[in-house]
């Protein structure tokens, strides 16, 4: 073995031993909603498309990737307490109709 390929199996075992490792409490923890962290809790768009994934049936990537789908999505569901706030900013329920059809 030369020594350039000595100091290349050396890096390599460095830098593999030293890759930073996620614990489990790195995941992100929703309370509906809300996202849940160690200051308490907060409003957050990725907990708020999945609870409206969960009450609509929907799956999140498709709620994640089609702004469409997360109309509709918020049209099936918007009225529920849970989701309501959320959904008026998407889908505004006290506009006025001008030229319908309005939803």
């Amino acid at each position: 073995m030369t020594r350039t390929s000595k100091i290349a199996l050396v890096a390599t075992l460095a830098l593999s031993c030293a890759a930073p490792v996620l614990p489990a409490s790195a995941a992100i923890r929703c309370d509906g909603g809300y996202q849940v962290n160690s200051q308490g809790e907060f409003e957050s768009p990725y907990c708020q498309e999945r609870l409206l994934s969960q009450l609509s049936g929907v799956p999140v990537e498709t709620i994640r990737r089609s702004w469409s789908a997360e109309q509709n999505a918020c049209r099936f569901v918007g009225n529920d307490i849970r989701i309501m706030q959320f959904c008026n900013g998407i889908v505004p329920r006290n506009r006025r109709c001008i030229i319908p059809p309005c939803f």
